[in-house]
């Protein structure tokens, strides 16, 4: 775990100087976005086949059968046919351009981190940096596992940040893209309905965050009823099938609880504290209630693995969310306590759930010995 540690601070020290530097605005963020996933996109090259459950399971054999048929093969007549059709592009084009499963893998990153990156950066004008600091410690090694979907995840956050700034049609252009990278991101459709929801000005968030929790439960009943039907339309049936019901419950949902104390609880105290800043708070309530949304997916984990994977579509938020918070603190000594204790509860949680659960089985981390060769 102590690798992704350092990597995110190492980040975090590269946008903080970077935000720093006399330079335009547009350079900056070019050069940010540039360096910051260039680092994440080579660890992610880099690492060895046992990092991360699906590097192996299915990222070897990809490389293997990219490799070894044409383009027009491997994309329809292939057994990874069923994919996607910009992850095969994806995955073809970076393993045929440098021949090593390093390239490959390190396309994959650059398609995940850049959008994640754009997103932070845009979405957050102040404490970018300690968005980039978050992510990296609570998502960036999962993304070394769920490769496809984590490029859909950074679209659909892509998407909101679009949204947020009213680019209507760019928004629903990167929903799509998503989409044709992962067909789970369909079920990120539900940003527009929450984005919706927490402009409205003559609701209390309190409302808010019951109607979104309403929002949750009808999800689960619906996957309940239909689950299998559904997940079959997009080509996921094995997430919702019975062997897997026990998979994500256990850790990930005692995780998933904790989180929602925590989070929900401090973030509370703090919104109500006359050390915040009331101004803007219409992104503070979009990202609550997206971030609350995928805590309540993420700890049903227990019914079944999909509500897990869902759940991280929205859990991701909290990159948003948890340094908006600290940026509306006036006080100079509350702000820098929260951070604090937000950096160490994250990673104490990251810790449990990647360490000691062993979660996607991307610690330790392991050099790749083919980079040597």
């Amino acid at each position: 775990m102590y690798v992704y540690v350092i990597l995110a601070i190492v980040c975090y020290a590269i946008e903080s100087i970077l935000e720093h530097i006399w330079l335009a605005k547009r350079i900056k963020f070019s050069l940010s976005v540039l360096i910051i996933s260039l680092i994440l996109s080579t660890v992610a090259g880099m690492r060895d086949t046992s990092v991360g459950t699906d590097t192996y399971f299915y990222g070897l054999r990809a490389y293997n059968a990219c490799i070894s048929l044409p383009l027009d093969t491997f994309f329809l007549s292939s057994d990874f046919s069923r994919w996607a059709p910009l992850v095969k592009l994806a995955c073809w084009f970076g393993s045929n351009w440098g021949k090593s499963l390093f390239w490959m893998l390190f396309v994959l990153q650059v398609c995940s981190a850049v959008p994640t990156l754009i997103a932070i950066k845009t979405t957050l004008a102040k404490d970018a940096s300690f968005g980039i600091l978050i992510y990296i410690i609570i998502f960036y090694p999962i993304t070394l596992n769920i490769m496809r979907q984590a490029i859909a995840m950074g679209f659909i956050l892509l998407a909101f940040s679009l949204l947020n700034g009213r680019h209507h049609i760019a928004s629903s252009i990167a929903f799509v893209v998503g989409v044709l990278f992962h067909n789970s991101a369909i079920i990120g459709i539900m940003i527009y309905l929450i984005y919706y929801i927490a402009n409205i000005e003559s609701i209390s968030n309190g409302i808010k965050l019951t109607v979104c929790a309403a929002l949750g439960i009808a999800g689960l009943i619906i996957f309940i009823l239909f689950g299998n039907s559904l997940a079959s339309l997009v080509g996921y049936e094995s997430y919702v099938s019975g062997s897997n019901r026990i998979e994500g419950g256990g850790s990930l949902t005692v995780f998933g609880i904790v989180s929602l104390f925590i989070t929900l609880g401090l973030l509370a105290y703090l919104f109500r504290s006359s050390k915040i800043n009331y101004t803007d708070t219409s992104l503070y309530s979009q990202s609550l209630l997206l971030t609350e949304l995928g805590i309540i997916f993420f700890a049903m984990s227990l019914i079944s693995f999909w509500l897990h994977r869902i759940g991280l579509y929205y859990l991701q938020f909290c990159v948003l969310l948890i340094p908006f918070v600290g940026s509306r603190i006036d006080d100079r000594k509350t702000a820098v306590f929260y951070k604090v204790f937000a950096c160490i509860a994250i990673i104490i949680l990251m810790y449990i759930y990647y360490e000691i659960s062993g979660s996607n089985e991307v610690v330790p981390y392991v050099v790749s010995s083919l980079i040597y060769k």
